[in-house]
């Protein structure tokens, strides 16, 4: 979902129904839905109340460096503070990226 929509969810003047459309036709299909740019715990909440569990953005962590990156993935696959899915790249991808 992209950030644009997320944004508008915190506004307090736009009703989700983009979103909450989105959510159902990914459920729908079959797939999973992502939400991007999430950065606020608000956001996080209203994106689970309307069925969304999978997200990114400022509210998880701040773009990292490739070697903090991997300090941080070995420490949030070890802790399961947070009930949303957090979607980050794996080690592999990382180590793609910085190659």
């Amino acid at each position: 979902i992209d950030q644009s929509f997320i944004a508008s969810l915190s506004n307090g003047n736009s009703q989700p129904a983009i979103v909450e459309s989105i959510v159902a036709l990914a459920k729908t299909l079959g797939t999973h839905v992502i939400a991007e740019g999430v950065e606020t715990e608000a956001q996080m909440a209203e994106l689970m109340r309307l069925g969304c569990s999978e997200a990114q953005g400022f509210f998880f962590a701040r773009p990292l460096p490739p070697c903090t990156a991997e300090t941080f993935l070995e420490q949030s696959a070890r802790s399961e503070a947070r009930s949303s899915r957090i979607v980050t790249p794996t080690r592999s991808q990382i180590s793609t990226l910085t190659h």
